[in-house]
């Protein structure tokens, strides 16, 4: 009997040993699991007016549809912003602190393509018998187009209420400078478009480019857009019936406000989207790639300001970031703003705060999806940085870190991404953190190149001149060819 006692005791012993043992296991393992390094998720943003100021905010991490957490001032006129699939609010906050600071890591970058692939094209739609097509006059919102258009740019989905009909209607957003919209239509006759601008901050307007079969079509002062108001521009007159593709294209800083892509009229119907380009590139930086100052003194087309920096000399189109995508055949997004730094800015902004918002200098927040893989980012950033850092208002050592996790953020959002710093355009000052902070982050052998351009300030403020800026475009053409083939 004292012998079975023994044995039992001893079994329930066990029993327990065996019971804590799984006990710690499944706690380490849950332990570890919340411990796992994650991509860099902090969202940086402020969207502030040029009159607000910095102050401390915290930001939510979040969601394409998160919103950004802070003293809301409102958005322009009250406007709802909405995607296809969910109301947005859309809040204006002044600069946050940054909560985060990311990781440096060398491990190379993914070198396995995405499921969807970014050089990957429609297949498109074989031409229709022009005898099956209607030619009768339509009215197409963006809603009806389907989708079958093509945007270059962050350019999210928005509804507006129209100021005619008092409707609440979708639209295609093009605020950043170079972001464009383009269709392909069976029609004849004219084709018009509509477009609402709800507030702009500037008397001298918003230029367009419009091109209609790839050829540019009148002077920039015919797409001139001022005033808050719905705008009906005509796009072409007397085509003959068949195929066309038409192209807008926004030349203006972003600053200057929004403009909503509402409608197409036509004497026809709406075909398929045109094709993807071979590659997909976003420019991330300032005055450079936004073309300011570059029309000056004397390439505006007849328009004429009395300030060098005005919207009128400005054309991101004539900017050798544009001019680069277009020599690759490349889709391109531009997220610039004049005046901007990675850590300090000539505005209350600055990129590493705002590059994984939508549109912050736009008052949206939300966080962008990021959705398309670029082939490569390129950063034209650190002149400004570097001008601050020479008046004592940052200090080198603040510089180079920023460039360092700025690097690293850039990779998290783009890892499918090669990372290009095309740096010179006006001047060296900073060239040598620049290059600290790729080698910092691996350099090539991690995907990250340095390209060195021209200096140029013969344009409007000391900016690159046109000439300039499309030796530059040749300069990183070449590279880029070089480094999309490694």
């Amino acid at each position: 009997m004292r012998k079975n006692n023994v044995l039992a005791i001893m079994l329930m012993i066990m029993a327990l040993v065996l019971w804590a043992v799984a006990f710690v296991l499944m706690y380490q393992r849950s332990n570890a699991g919340n411990n796992i390094s994650l991509p860099h998720s902090s969202f940086y943003a402020s969207a502030v007016s040029p009159t607000l100021h910095n102050t401390d905010k915290t930001i939510s991490p979040g969601s394409q549809n998160a919103v950004v957490s802070g003293v809301s001032t409102g958005t322009p006129d009250g406007i709802v912003m909405q995607t296809a699939t969910a109301t947005q609010t859309v809040i204006a906050t002044q600069t946050p602190i940054v909560t985060e600071t990311p990781v440096v890591t060398k491990t190379p970058y993914p070198t396995i393509a995405p499921t969807s692939s970014p050089t990957s094209k429609p297949t498109g739609e074989p031409p229709k018998d022009l005898a099956s097509i209607d030619f009768s006059s339509k009215y197409f919102t963006i809603s009806d187009m389907n989708s079958e258009y093509k945007t270059q740019g962050r350019c999210p989905i928005r509804t507006f209420v129209h100021t005619s009909t008092k409707k609440q209607l979708p639209a295609v957003l093009l605020n950043f400078p170079a972001s464009a919209f383009s269709f392909n239509a069976y029609c004849e006759g004219t084709v018009k478009m509509e477009l609402y601008t709800p507030s702009l901050w500037s008397s001298d307007g918003i230029y367009f480019n419009v091109l209609v079969d790839g050829q540019k079509v009148s002077s920039r002062s015919n797409y001139k857009l001022t005033g808050r108001r719905m705008h009906t521009i005509t796009l072409a007159t007397n085509l003959e019936k068949g195929l066309h593709t038409f192209t807008i294209e926004r030349q203006s800083e972003v600053t200057l406000g929004s403009v909503y892509v509402c409608s197409v009229s036509l004497n026809g119907e709406i075909a398929k989207a045109p094709a993807k380009g071979d590659y997909f590139i976003e420019f991330v930086g300032d005055s450079l790639i936004s073309g300011y100052g570059i029309l000056y003194p004397n390439a505006s087309e007849g328009e004429y300001s009395s300030n060098p920096a005005s919207s009128v000399y400005q054309d991101a189109t004539k900017a050798f970031a544009y001019l680069t995508a277009k020599n690759l055949n490349a889709d391109y997004s531009l997220v610039a703003e004049s005046g901007i730094g990675i850590i300090k800015s000539y505005g209350s902004r600055i990129m590493s705060e705002t590059y994984a918002a939508t549109c912050a200098q736009c008052y949206d927040n939300t966080l962008w999806d990021f959705n398309r893989n670029a082939n490569v980012v390129v950063i034209t950033l650190g002149t400004n940085d570097n001008v601050m850092a020479s008046k004592g208002i940052i200090t080198y050592e603040q510089m180079q870190q920023a460039f360092i996790d700025f690097l690293v953020q850039l990779r998290q959002r783009n890892p499918y991404a090669k990372v290009v710093w095309a740096y010179g355009a006006m001047g060296l000052g900073a060239k040598k953190y620049v290059l600290n902070a790729l080698e910092e982050v691996g350099g090539e052998e991690n995907g990250y190149y340095y390209v060195e351009l021209q200096y140029n300030g013969d344009a409007g403020a000391g900016h690159p001149s046109m000439a300039a800026n499309e030796k530059n475009a040749d300069t990183l053409t070449k590279a880029l060819t070089t480094i999309l083939g490694k």
